[in-house]
């Protein structure tokens, strides 16, 4: 038969408690009654009810809360454990000890999982928390959400410097972004290990987004490297100009999800496509019915040719494509040399305007790039109804 009762004061109960909380470093209130509520389970050869382990539970989210590291909870605990099976070998008989031994270590190992899984509770929720915190400003900054209270105590809580200078790269594919995906998680590991803390990596209408500290050396390839060694193949970098301030990050993030927009209505081949670099088309798409009106003004007559314009306009693409390489673009549309030089004359004939002409030059090519986006749908004038430049 079990004795009724552990011998186990007021006095011996809170030398237990003092000792396992000095030697642990962890408050001893995280203890809650552990100590006498296993004392009774060794004794009682008991397990620890569903309430006794909820409120371990709670104890391991407050120890979570409050800072104390798992390891110093549970040390806390199991120097608790060792000195009253220690005050047990004491105090009773050998073979009274023995059978307390195993109630007590059952109930120790039970109280232990609770407390792990309260502090893995209070954890997950923390994360939560914060990832909804990082989350908001993230929306806030890429909206360009004017600065106030609320942003700033969000920038201060995740040590984004709202002051500061940040560019935007953005990466597009065939396929979306998922949030915290393998993609995600590499190019943000990567990405801030060596440009720092002080931007983020998120996705956004399907783009991955990475806003950097600074003004980095060639962002856009080291973006472009690291998504392919995750995804290879289809991505397309947009990069936009560095600027200061809350609404410059912002602005940084509309200069590159324009830069790919643009890339993919001016069917650029480069899979990098920096903003300022596409400068001068954002030039010609200020006034849209003006640039249709030149185009038809300085390509239209190549309509008259036998076979339609198609030939000759394609033909004045690669030539511009190929920096003024005639046999470069004779390469790339599969002719002779000569016939290039013959649709290049029959251009001028066409239209009044020579290739080797430094002003007719500069007609020409704005005309065949601007045809280019208005060749485009969803670039079209929204007042206009004419169709498009083809």
């Amino acid at each position: 038969m079990r004795p009724h009762g552990a011998p186990l004061d007021d006095g011996t109960l809170e030398a237990i408690v003092a000792a396992a909380a000095h030697e642990s470093g962890a408050p001893r209130g995280l203890l809650g009654s552990y100590v006498a509520d296993s004392a009774g389970c060794a004794v009682r050869g008991a397990r620890f009810s569903q309430r006794a382990l909820e409120e371990f539970r709670r104890l391991g989210e407050r120890a979570a809360e409050e800072g104390v590291e798992l390891r110093r909870l549970l040390d806390l605990y199991l120097s608790a454990t060792w000195r009253l099976s220690e005050h047990f070998v004491r105090t009773v008989d050998a073979e009274v000890g023995s059978a307390w031994a195993t109630p007590l270590f059952r109930a120790s190992d039970d109280a232990a999982a609770a407390l792990g899984d309260g502090y893995d509770r209070a954890q997950r929720r923390a994360i939560r928390r914060e990832e909804a915190i990082r989350r908001e400003l993230i929306d806030d900054l890429l909206a360009g959400v004017a600065v106030g209270e609320s942003l700033r105590d969000l920038a201060s809580h995740v040590g984004f410097n709202l002051a500061g200078v940040h560019q935007a790269i953005v990466a597009r594919t065939d396929r979306a972004v998922r949030d915290a995906g393998p993609v995600q998680s590499h190019v943000e590991r990567e990405l801030l290990a060596r440009h720092g803390d002080g931007g983020f990596v998120a996705t956004k209408e399907a783009l991955l987004v990475c806003v950097l500290a600074g003004s980095a050396a060639s962002p856009g390839e080291t973006v472009l490297r690291l998504v392919t060694a995750v995804e290879p193949g289809g991505w397309t970098i947009g990069v936009g100009r560095p600027h200061r301030g809350p609404v410059g990050v912002a602005r940084s993030f509309r200069e590159a999800r324009a830069a790919i927009d643009m890339a993919r209505q001016l069917a650029l081949t480069e899979p990098v496509v920096a903003f300022h670099d596409l400068l001068p088309y954002r030039l010609l798409s200020q006034d849209r019915r003006l640039l249709r009106e030149t185009v038809e003004e300085i390509l239209g007559p190549l309509g008259a040719a036998r076979g339609g314009a198609g030939p000759l306009i394609e033909t004045l693409e690669a030539y511009f494509d190929e920096a003024l390489n005639t046999t470069a673009a004779a390469r790339r549309l599969h002719l002779s040399v000569r016939a290039v030089a013959y649709r290049l004359d029959r251009i001028n004939e066409l239209t009044g305007r020579s290739v080797g002409d430094g002003r007719d030059r500069f007609a020409l090519e704005l005309a065949v790039r601007g045809r280019r986006l208005l060749a485009t749908a969803d670039f079209l004038d929204p007042a206009s109804d004419d169709p498009p430049v083809v």
